[in-house]
């Protein structure tokens, strides 16, 4: 019990010190110049306040360097490069920084990522093996990608906040489904501190949304996300066929919403507002497609993730048991489509 309760705490200050932080970004944001009329992209028609992940990213970059501090040097990396995402996608709120500079800094910052897990937690000599190198090369490639695409699913009240939180959560407890004793070790301490930190966010942009969570609290969350993965991967601690089921929600909407756009010869980095749930949202309300994903992603995807962790032997067709009908649904709600509906 005497571990338990600072966990708790500190999990309680991370919520609370996120709250506030976005309330003080809310009410500075007309000064700073993070609220901007709706563009192309947006599914709102007033101006709000964006930036409100500023505070999120706050409590990830000093949970996870005071965490690492508990004999965990890849935290650190993880709070530094996260540190330099975070600073790069707020400056992305306040003044819309060129596509080859964001991705610039994500690639460095995901490389340098991979590399050093691959130093710190892999085997070094395989590394420098040609397979080693292309595994390094396709995992920085996955990177870069998801964090684009976890910022380009951050387009309605709440849906990216919610999902990373639920995610992290998720993880966690497919975590102590293996190994009990996982509260114990500094990454799961990472991990809730960031739920936590998304929590506090969701109570302001959970719609209708007093504030956005803005470019720097998507890509910090998808950067975090990408390196939780890698870490709990390499160290047998969560299956990656657990994980790719866990995030299915997210990777099916925005997997097939870039194929069918790339297909017709669209650029897939143009705003666009064809995700499937943006296509839902305008039907139905930002409310009821954030708690649709929830919903998919705690009662749908979670089960299939736990079963996969428990049958092994059985992954790859809960893999595609999980996917399939996602995928019929995103197309069904016009993931990609040629018009908006």
């Amino acid at each position: 019990m005497s571990t338990l309760i600072p966990s708790l705490l500190s999990i309680l200050l991370a919520a609370l010190t996120s709250y506030i932080l976005s309330i003080v970004v809310e009410r500075n944001a007309l000064r700073l110049g993070l609220v901007k009329a709706p563009n192309e992209r947006s599914s709102h028609v007033i101006p709000t306040a964006r930036g409100g992940g500023a505070g999120l990213a706050l409590v990830g970059v000093v949970g996870c360097g005071l965490l690492a501090l508990n004999d965990a040097p890849l935290l650190a990396v993880v709070s530094g490069l996260g540190a330099i995402i975070a600073v790069m996608g707020f400056i992305d709120d306040l003044r819309d920084v060129s596509v080859t500079i964001r991705l610039g800094v994500q690639a460095a910052s995901v490389i340098v990522f991979v590399v050093s897990a691959a130093l710190l937690i892999g085997d070094t000599g395989d590394a420098v093996t040609a397979y080693g190198i292309a595994i390094l090369c396709l995992t920085s490639v996955a990177g870069i990608w998801w964090i684009n695409a976890f910022n380009f699913m951050d387009g309605i009240d709440g849906i990216a906040a919610s999902q990373a939180g639920l995610v992290l959560v998720g993880a966690a407890l497919l975590w102590l489904y293996a190994d009990s004793n996982a509260f114990e070790t500094p990454v799961f301490g990472a991990m809730m501190t960031i739920a936590a930190g998304t929590g506090g966010l969701l109570l302001r942009n959970w719609p209708p949304a007093k504030i956005f969570m803005g470019d720097v609290g998507s890509t910090f969350l998808g950067f975090v996300l990408f390196a939780v993965v890698l870490i709990t991967v390499t160290t047998d601690a969560i299956p990656m066929a657990s994980w790719i089921i866990l995030l299915s929600v997210f990777v099916t909407d925005s997997t097939i919403t870039i194929m069918r756009r790339t297909c017709r010869g669209e650029r897939p980095w143009h705003a666009h507002r064809r995700h499937a749930y943006q296509q839902l949202s305008r039907r139905w309300g930002h409310q009821t497609v954030t708690l649709l994903y929830a919903s998919l992603t705690a009662l749908w995807a979670f089960p299939l993730a736990v079963a996969s962790l428990a049958n092994p032997s059985s992954a790859v067709w809960l893999v595609l048991a999980s996917y399939i009908p996602l995928s019929g649904l995103a197309v069904w709600a016009g993931a990609g489509a040629r018009d908006e509906r």
